[in-house]
């Protein structure tokens, strides 16, 4: 989760080149905090989103499926979008790093609940979900508010691709608002977020529709390209 990650946090970002996966042998790889992640970076040969390109690594974790002796290693890495010293976006991914030698499918509803948004997309046996729903996080002893998207994609084989992303509501024109500023209830009652909400759907539909199509056994790095950079959700 990325909110058990970024508490406390105090990031200065600095951006070169570092072309590599942020796992290697199922293991984390050699990135430390603060180095930059660019969209050459994968994630068990995955792509990922690369935004505007000026991603900070924060952490890496690996654990296994389960206790079976076909489970599968999960790589979790998470970065962070920093400007002036504020968090403005995060994205935490989860990827498998191998594959299931069986048909083996994920199990779980992740479509589940009760959330600001929900799209379901699956079909079968094949996951594809996300849900909006608002987040608050102390940060340095400061309350702020996000916009947290769930998207996550699986299929045979033990292949999945899951993404918790969040977008700092004072990014998005709405500073000093709370969680309860962002009911289902509020957000159609008010013009301004019921037509962010239009956007931020549209925008992040895209992202789970690539999330499902990185799945392929090619892994294809154009994958994310369609998604449209998060700076474009700002106000003009």
């Amino acid at each position: 989760m990325i909110k058990s990650f970024i508490l406390g946090m105090a990031v200065i970002a600095s951006y070169s080149a570092n072309a590599t996966d942020l796992f290697e042998k199922a293991k984390p790889a050699n990135f430390s905090r603060r180095d930059p992640v660019t969209s050459s970076t994968t994630i068990g040969g995955y792509p990922i989103y690369k935004g505007d390109e000026r991603w900070i690594y924060f952490s890496g974790e690996v654990q296994e499926s389960g206790g079976r002796a076909d489970s599968i290693p999960l790589g979790t890495a998470t970065m962070l979008h920093v400007e002036e010293n504020r968090l403005i976006a995060a994205q935490s991914i989860t990827a498998n790093l191998s594959n299931n030698t069986n048909a083996a499918y994920w199990s779980g509803s992740p479509c589940a609940g009760t959330h600001l948004l929900t799209l379901n997309k699956g079909v079968g046996r094949n996951d594809s979900c996300l849900t909006i729903d608002p987040l608050a996080i102390d940060i340095d002893g400061v309350k702020n508010t996000f916009i947290a998207f769930k998207i996550m994609s699986s299929t045979s084989s033990g292949r999945i691709y899951k993404v918790d992303f969040m977008l700092n509501v004072a990014f998005l024109g709405f500073d000093k608002t709370t969680i309860t500023d962002w009911t289902p209830t509020a957000t159609a009652s008010d013009p301004a977020k019921s037509q962010l909400m239009t956007r931020l759907s549209a925008w992040s539909e895209k992202y789970l529709d690539a999330t499902k199509n990185v799945l392929d056994y090619s892994r294809p790095a154009d994958t994310f390209d369609k998604v449209p950079n998060f700076k474009s959700l700002a106000p003009l």
